[in-house]
């Protein structure tokens, strides 16, 4: 998008029209004739040479990719950073495990055209179909799941467990009351039982979640990395030889550099070795990994001055994040702050809001309302009721508060128990009543 509106890189201007009649670029440099504003909010992204694992499903806990597939946590690592392979059969395609019923012995020997069949580009697909690593295994195997019958499995399993639970709990207690002590066989026997227990419950939350959202566990995977918009990871040029650049940036060319070098090399794959295109793989899944989360896997990536680069996770997280420092606790666009004091009247689930905080959270829908009963002819007049606090105002924003709950946010937040949902009740005076 242009840094000016409706100029572009060239510094040619033209008029902006509507962007759902027609879209007009420059012929010589490819900016759009935009408002600027475009700039905060339309997004690219790279398409990825290779698929790669979304750090925050694979190496936060708990692993929600290892939950649904049922599999160590490390073996999963392994795959990702390709020091593992998986095998998988696949039926009514062909494959190593089926090849060799689809020659004849009579005209020929089955053998010589085996080894002419594996310098071909077929060994290629066959190879993929059976033999795989890195995250394009993974979402093979995420492909193949199915919610239900995961859901429908692990309910039945921890049934049986159950019972099997509370056969060795009253083998404990017998022993208890007999020796004195349990053994302790049978102790981490029980142990082992409960965690299990525990982890087919994650399990079918997890599945539940999915299935409820209409989310694709192969979704976890990415194939296409999606390009924060310009304005969120600026360049500052302060001179001619000196420019501040944002550590995102710098993260997105690693990644740029990365895929391109890989992109090249299976474009030549026939004479690159597979040891390599593996190696690049991971490097490419490294690469993702510092720009989502930096430091989460493996060594973090540092400047020339030996400082951690800063990745998307730092940016949005912590006091300084995207959230605490701009948006909670700041004078922001429909959202207020005032003392809070007690209500007595009032039940658990409601909270009294002062006027002057609820014209400004649903200022929006009361707009929409006035020009809808034609009580204001546009929004610029629709805004100067409001700012004159007009009667009319007051009742509609009773209506449009009808089914709408509020959050209120008590600093400082600790838990999740800072954030909460309120039926709002207008009040007059200037506090915020509990």
């Amino acid at each position: 998008g242009p840094i000016k509106s409706g100029v572009c890189a060239c510094g040619k201007y033209r008029k902006i029209v509507d962007e759902k009649k027609k879209r007009t670029f420059c012929n010589e440099c490819g900016v759009e004739f935009v408002d600027s504003r475009i700039r905060r909010y339309q997004m690219g992204y790279i398409k990825l040479a290779c698929p790669i694992a979304h750090v925050w499903y694979l190496n936060y806990r708990p692993c929600y990719i290892a939950t649904l597939l049922d599999k160590p946590l490390k073996e999963l690592e392994n795959l990702v950073y390709c020091d593992l392979v998986v095998a998988r059969h696949i039926a009514k395609k062909p494959n190593f495990l089926r090849l060799r019923g689809y020659f004849h012995y009579k005209t020929q020997s089955w053998s010589y055209t085996l080894a002419h069949f594996l310098r071909t580009k077929n060994f290629q697909k066959c190879r993929g179909r059976e033999i795989s690593a890195g995250a394009g295994a993974i979402r093979e195997l995420l492909v193949d799941l199915d919610l239900r019958v995961i859901i429908d499995s692990s309910l039945e399993e921890w049934k049986r467990l159950l019972l099997l639970a509370e056969d060795k709990k009253k083998n404990i207690l017998q022993e208890i009351q007999e020796k004195g002590f349990a053994s302790k066989e049978l102790l981490v026997e029980y142990q082992k039982i409960e965690r299990r227990r525990r982890f087919l419950v994650r399990r079918i939350e997890v599945a539940k979640h999915l299935l409820q959202t209409t989310v694709k566990p192969e979704w976890m995977i990415l194939c296409l990395l999606p390009v924060l918009p310009p304005e969120l990871r600026p360049v500052f040029n302060l001179s001619e030889f000196h420019v501040i650049n944002s550590d995102i940036n710098i993260l997105y060319q690693n990644i740029l550099v990365q895929n391109n070098l890989l992109s090249l090399l299976l474009r030549q794959s026939q004479f690159t070795p597979g040891s390599l295109l593996t190696g690049h793989e991971k490097n490419v899944q490294e690469a993702v990994d510092a720009l989502l989360d930096n430091g989460l896997h493996g060594k973090p990536l540092r400047d020339p001055n030996k400082e951690v680069y800063k990745s998307f996770s730092d940016v949005i997280a912590g006091k300084e994040g995207r959230f605490r420092e701009t948006l909670l606790g700041r004078r922001v666009d429909y959202s207020g702050r005032s003392v809070i004091v007690v209500g007595p009247l009032l039940s658990l689930h409601q909270c009294g809001l002062p006027r002057e905080i609820a014209i400004e959270l649903f200022q929006t829908f009361v707009i929409r309302s006035l020009i809808r009963q034609r009580l204001a002819e546009d929004v610029q007049t629709a805004k100067t009721q409001i700012r004159e606090k007009e009667p009319i105002v007051w009742k509609i924003l009773e209506q449009v508060m009808q089914g709408h709950p509020v959050l209120l946010n008590r600093a400082p937040t600790l838990h999740r128990l800072g954030f909460q949902a309120f039926q709002a009740i207008l009040v007059k005076e200037r506090a915020i009543y509990l």
